[in-house]
């Protein structure tokens, strides 16, 4: 399975020298990369090639700290956050739809 994954991130990398990512996705990929236990080395190695949509604030670098990143990845994490200071800010997250349910006939 890692293999695959390593695979198809590797192939992810050749097909496109940057790719652009929202914050979202970004946090997504991160917090998805530690619960697979994939190497420090070879994610902070892939966030070099990754290009940000959106600004990435400390807060959210920190929250990604205490969610498990490594060392090398909170670093590239932080280049990261620098080379995005200038663009907007993240957009909220959406709000969930509430659902009602409406009581059947009688």
């Amino acid at each position: 399975m890692r293999f695959l994954l390593y695979l198809i991130a590797a192939a992810a990398l050749a097909a496109t020298a940057e790719m652009s990512l929202t914050v979202e996705k970004l946090v997504g990929f991160i917090k998805s990369a530690v619960q697979m236990k994939q190497p420090d080395r070879q994610v902070a190695e892939y966030l070099r090639h990754i290009k940000l949509t959106e600004k990435l604030d400390d807060q959210t670098i920190e929250d990604l700290q205490n969610a498990g990143a490594g060392p090398k990845t909170v670093a590239a994490l932080k280049t990261l956050g620098e080379s995005s200071a200038k663009l907007p800010a993240a957009p909220p997250p959406a709000m969930k739809p509430v659902v009602t349910v409406i009581p059947g006939p009688d």
